[in-house]
């Protein structure tokens, strides 16, 4: 598998996440993907 996020960007995010997610009182999911479908009413 394709690695899309480094270690460095990893450790950001998670970081991000859990202050974000104390603060709103939510849970928060990531997925990276190498690609996603087009979308017609988005241009």
């Amino acid at each position: 598998m394709k690695t899309v996020l480094s270690e460095n960007d990893k450790d950001l995010l998670e970081k991000k996440v859990a202050r974000a997610e104390e603060q709103t009182r939510s849970q928060i999911a990531l997925a990276t993907v190498i690609h996603s479908d087009n979308y017609a009413e988005i241009p």
